[in-house]
């Protein structure tokens, strides 16, 4: 297992044991431009959805492109997501994990956080705000 995937089942385990969500790791899907797509860690919290990318050094600025990748996809399709995986949603919320710098970002707010242990302990305190 690499450290991506070790670091993206420990976000999948605390928010599953701290708030009883299921989460999935890669989860693919394709667009009429790029096929099969994938997110590190995808998680619905109620109405919202979560996209989390996970990186294990600080390649901040090639996240982002990535999550807003993934935003524009999800706004664009949602009546296919809505059709094909039965998945409705709200707002989508974009954060980036750095293992590195110990760090998980909220690329909307810019809000940060340290990711252990403050996030892996109480992962709601810092998403749902």
């Amino acid at each position: 297992m690499d450290n991506d995937t070790a670091l993206k089942e420990v976000i999948c385990k605390s928010l599953k044991s701290k708030l009883g969500v299921a989460s999935i790791i890669e989860f693919s899907y394709d667009t009429s431009k790029k096929k099969d797509c994938k997110i590190d860690v995808f998680a619905q919290i109620g109405g919202d959805l979560f996209l989390f990318e996970c990186k294990t050094n600080s390649k901040e600025s090639k996240a982002k492109k990535q999550l807003c990748f993934h935003k524009s996809a999800f706004l664009k399709l949602r009546n296919y997501f809505l059709h094909v995986y039965s998945l409705s949603y709200g707002n989508i919320k974009l954060f980036f994990v750095s293992e590195k710098n110990n760090q998980i970002t909220n690329l909307e707010t810019s809000e940060c956080t340290s990711f252990n242990p403050s996030f892996l302990d109480d992962p709601g305190d810092f998403l749902l705000r």
